[in-house]
């Protein structure tokens, strides 16, 4: 959870003004000559607590607590510990032992064609490899498509803007973006679900999967 951090940094700074400038109650002769706590209202103290709240909320807005959000966040997560990811994903790697095997990258689409009838079976496919210049295998690629499995094939947004798709001869597997950004410490902690650029609506790559999941 992505807010996490920053709810829990803006609680503790709030809570850290309340306790600096609310005032504690004044203590008074009670019966027997036993001290008892009596509440004494400062209204004076109000305008200076919203002040205090509204630069506190400001300051989130301007990313003041940028750092310290990403620290808590990490912390959130390191104490929370790793997880086993679901046992029904699966990834099949493009690694050294691939390329020796299959020829240099980029590899032949045909490679990918046999890979997908392979898995046919699966709720769905990711085929995370940028696939925007032709190929004298699209159609084979095209032709490996199962209706009860379907291929998705990614997009991103290049530094000019501009959408970078598959091929048009690609154009029947749906797509999803795979467009990240950075934090200023060079970690990726968040994703757009859905990314809307010149009229269309892109959901990302793992939403786009996660929807043809049954």
């Amino acid at each position: 959870v992505k807010n996490a951090g920053g709810f829990w940094t803006i609680a503790l700074t709030i809570g850290t003004i309340l306790i600096i400038l609310i005032p504690c109650p004044a203590s008074g002769s009670g019966v027997g000559g036993m001290d008892m706590l009596t509440p004494k209202t400062d209204f004076r103290i109000f305008p200076m607590v919203g002040l205090a709240l509204a630069a506190v909320l400001f300051m989130a807005y301007l990313g003041g607590f940028g750092g310290v959000d990403r620290y808590v966040y990490d912390l959130f997560f390191r104490i929370r510990g790793s997880r086993a990811p679901d046992a029904r994903i699966v990834l099949v790697a493009i690694d050294e032992k691939t390329l020796r095997k299959l020829g240099a990258w980029p590899i032949k689409r045909r490679h990918y064609a046999e890979l997908i009838t392979r898995v046919h079976r699966a709720d769905a496919v990711g085929l995370n490899v940028i696939l925007a210049e032709a190929s004298d295998e699209d159609t084979r690629l095209m032709a490996a498509q199962n209706p009860g499995c379907p291929v998705f094939l990614p997009v991103y947004i290049d530094r000019e803007g501009g959408i970078v798709s598959p091929d048009p001869a690609l154009s029947g597997f749906p797509t999803g973006h795979i467009h990240v950004e950075r934090d200023i410490d060079g970690v990726v902690r968040s994703l757009f679900h859905t990314l809307y650029h010149d009229q269309r609506q892109l959901p990302s790559f793992a939403a786009a999967l996660f929807s043809a999941v049954p």
